[in-house]
C-alpha cells in the first residue's frame, strides 16, 4: 500500500517510477490556452541556471526553446527524447525536439492539428549512422576490433520526424542542412550556428607561437571513433616533433582505451588530460599552449566543442567538412577522413610562419566571437519557432 502511494505521488509530480523515465508537466507553472511538448532532455529543468550554462550545450538549447514557447504563450511539458511512454497528444498544439515522443505524434489520431518541429543537433541520422557505421567497419578491417560504443549511432531512429516535420531546425551549416534535403528536397530546413561558452579570452599577443605551432588539440567527449581520435593517435604516435593534447575523451569507452592506452603511454608527445573543466586553470593552460584544434569527425552539427576552443583560445581549426563549420577563410577543411589526408593537412599547417599563425588565430577568434554567440542562436530559434507556428514569415 505504501509503495503504491509513493508511486502515485511521483506520478502526480510527473515521474514514471516503473520505467525510471521522467516526464515533467508544466515546467514553468503557467496557465495558457496552448500546450507544447518538448522532447529532448529534462536535465535543464531539474537544475539551477548556473549549472545549465556549463558542459554540453544541449541543456541550454533545450531550456532556450522552452523559454521561447513560454514567451509565445504555451504551457511547456518536457520529456526525455528516449522515453517511450504513451502520450495523450490531444492536449498539445505543438511537439518540438526529436525522439520517440515527436515520432509518435505523427501516428496520433490528432496528428493533423499538431505542429511538429524537428530539432536536429547535427546531420541527418540517415547520413550520420551510415558514416559512423562505415568508420566502425574500416576500423575493424584495419585493427580487427568492433567498437560500436565508440561510434555515435542515433538512438530511436525517427523516420517520419526526419522526412515530414512542419519545420526542421538544424545546428550547423549548409552541409548539415543538405543531408536532410538530399532525403526530402521539399523539406523546410532552417540552420543556426552553435554557440560557444565564453570562459577565457586568451591574449593572443602573448601566445608563444614558436612553441604553440607544435601543439595540437583534440577536444571532445563520447564517440571517439566517430570523432576521429583514433586517426590522431595513429598519426602522432609516429611523430616526435609535434604534440597531441587529448581533452575530455570518455573513459567509458573501455575497448577503445584498452587498445590505445599502451600506444599513448609509450608516446611522450601524446598528453591525455582527461576531463577538463572549461572554467579551470587547466583549460586556460591548454588554450595558451596549443595553436591548432584537429577534429576529423564523420558527422557533427557545428561541433560546439571546437567552436568553444576557437573562441577562447584562437585555436586554428583543422576539421572535416562534415563537422558542419564554415572556417575556410582562416582554417583547414578536408573532405576525406583518413590518416593520410589528416596528416597532409597537419603538415600543411606546420609550414605557416609565426606571423601567419598569429593572424589566423586572431581571425579565428574574432569570427567565432562575432558569429557564434548565444544571442544569435536564441534570435534564430525564436524566429524559426515563430515561423513554424505561423507567427512569422521568413
Amino acid at each position: 500500500m505504501i509503495k503504491k502511494l509513493i508511486i502515485k505521488l511521483f506520478r502526480l509530480l510527473g515521474y514514471n517510477v516503473e520505467s525510471n523515465r521522467k516526464f515533467l508537466k508544466n515546467v514553468f507553472n503557467t496557465r495558457f490556452q496552448k500546450n507544447v511538448l518538448i522532447s529532448y532532455v529534462i536535465g535543464p529543468f531539474l537544475s539551477d541556471a548556473k549549472r545549465r550554462g556549463v558542459g554540453h550545450t544541449m541543456g541550454m538549447e533545450c531550456y532556450t526553446a522552452a523559454k521561447i514557447f513560454q514567451e509565445l504563450g504555451y504551457n511547456v511539458d518536457a520529456t526525455q527524447f528516449s522515453d517511450k511512454r504513451n502520450i495523450k497528444y490531444e492536449k498539445y498544439d505543438c511537439v518540438y525536439g526529436f525522439g520517440y515522443s515527436l515520432e509518435n505524434a505523427f501516428y496520433s489520431d490528432c496528428a493533423e492539428k499538431i505542429k511538429k518541429i524537428y530539432y536536429s543537433t547535427g546531420a541527418s541520422p540517415f547520413y550520420s549512422d551510415k558514416q559512423t557505421a562505415l568508420k566502425l567497419n574500416n576500423f575493424n578491417l584495419e585493427k580487427g576490433l568492433i567498437i560500436p560504443k565508440s561510434a555515435r549511432l542515433v538512438p530511436g531512429f525517427s523516420t517520419l520526424s526526419i522526412i515530414m516535420p512542419d519545420l526542421n531546425i538544424t545546428l550547423g551549416n549548409a552541409f548539415t542542412a543538405n543531408t536532410y534535403l538530399e532525403i526530402n528536397p521539399k523539406l523546410n530546413v532552417r540552420t543556426t550556428p552553435v554557440f560557444y561558452y565564453d570562459c577565457y579570452d586568451c591574449d593572443l599577443s602573448r601566445k608563444n607561437f614558436n612553441e604553440a605551432r607544435k601543439h595540437f588539440l583534440w577536444f571532445g567527449s563520447g564517440g571517439l571513433l566517430h570523432k576521429g581520435l583514433d586517426i590522431l593517435i595513429d598519426i602522432f604516435s609516429q611523430r616526435n616533433d609535434i604534440f597531441l593534447h587529448i581533452c575530455g575523451a570518455s573513459k567509458d569507452e573501455t575497448k577503445f582505451f584498452d587498445y590505445y592506452k599502451p600506444i599513448i603511454e609509450r608516446s611522450n608527445n601524446i598528453i591525455e588530460h582527461g576531463f577538463v573543466d572549461i572554467n579551470s586553470a587547466d583549460f586556460k593552460n591548454v588554450m595558451d599552449k596549443c595553436a591548432f584544434v584537429v577534429h576529423p569527425s564523420v558527422s557533427e552539427g557545428g561541433a560546439a566543442s571546437v567552436v568553444t576552443v576557437m573562441a577562447n583560445g584562437g585555436l586554428i581549426p583543422i576539421i572535416s567538412k562534415s563537422s558542419g563549420l564554415d572556417v575556410e577563410e582562416f582554417g583547414y577543411v578536408f573532405d576525406v577522413i583518413d590518416k593520410n589526408t589528416v596528416l597532409e593537412y597537419i603538415n600543411e599547417a606546420l609550414k605557416l610562419s609565426n606571423d601567419v599563425l598569429y593572424e589566423k588565430a586572431l581571425k579565428t577568434k574574432s569570427t567565432v566571437r562575432k558569429n557564434h554567440t548565444y544571442e544569435i542562436y536564441r534570435q534564430n530559434l525564436l524566429k524559426y519557432i515563430k515561423e513554424a507556428l505561423g507567427q512569422e514569415k521568413i
